[in-house]
């Protein structure tokens, strides 16, 4: 899985969450104050993460996780991408 795969798979997850969002983000979009994703999103979000590309997010992980662009870089550095 390439940088643009994991790309286009966080949008399509983001796009489930965010109705009428996506599925196109830009990398310096906040999650929480340019998207709108409320903590129980932002939870929603990190578990289909996990889910979707099996891995485990650590809570010290996920303070770093503020915006689009910081989602893919972590998702890539854990695949090794």
């Amino acid at each position: 899985m390439n940088r643009e795969q994991i790309s286009a798979e966080f949008g399509e997850i983001l796009s489930s969450l965010l109705p009428g969002c996506g599925p196109v983000f830009g990398a310096d979009q906040h999650l929480q104050r340019d998207l709108g994703l409320d903590s129980t999103q932002f939870v929603q979000l990190v578990v289909a993460c996990e889910q979707r590309f099996d891995l485990q997010v650590s809570d010290a992980e996920i303070l770093h996780l503020r915006t689009v662009g910081d989602c893919i870089a972590y998702l890539c550095r854990q695949r090794g991408v």
